[in-house]
């Protein structure tokens, strides 16, 4: 099977990601859209909930991780997500409609707009 691909098999030999799967950030840095500790400026304080950053990301994408963080949350926890999608004004709405999940918020920002929901 190793002489069907030899081109992959010397890839994965002269790769220099210093053990890092593909697709991980190697510089310590989370994947666009996944939640984070870390504070944006001016984003709502760490009481308000995990922060999902999806700027960068189209649809579905920040729908997708939102919806990845809420499952991982308690009913009654809040999660913010922060977006620069056009789309995400009409999708994350519509989300918390087809899933019951209460969108408390959504602020618009220089850098995107920040919505803050409540797990139903």
């Amino acid at each position: 099977m190793a002489g069907m691909f030899p081109g992959k098999a010397k890839m994965r030999k002269d790769a220099k990601n210093d053990g890092a799967a593909a697709g991980e950030a190697t510089s310590g840095e989370p994947m666009p859209g996944e939640p984070t500790s870390d504070p944006i400026p001016g984003a709502a304080a760490p009481e308000d909930g995990p922060l999902i950053d999806a700027r960068g990301l189209l649809c579905p994408l920040p729908v997708l991780r939102l919806r990845k963080a809420l499952a991982a949350l308690a009913p009654g926890q809040t999660v913010r997500i922060l977006a620069d999608d056009p789309m995400a004004q009409i999708d994350i709405p519509h989300f918390c409609t087809e899933t019951g999940h209460v969108l408390i918020e959504a602020s618009p920002r220089a850098d995107g707009i920040c919505f803050k929901l409540r797990r139903q």
